[in-house]
């Protein structure tokens, strides 16, 4: 399993995409959210070791 470091340009990167994500409104972040734990949810689906 590779390890990431966290860059500060990573850190930027997620700053930015946070911001992102606060400026939506209600439906659209259940909406997001509700896609990541689909996603989510399917990988663990699979039988992920």
């Amino acid at each position: 399993m590779e390890t990431r470091k966290i860059t500060p340009e990573f850190e930027k990167k997620i700053d930015r995409d946070m911001s992102m994500f606060a400026q939506l409104d209600e439906n659209e972040k259940s909406f997001i959210m509700g896609a990541i734990w689909t996603m989510l949810s399917q990988k663990k689906g699979k039988g992920v070791n």
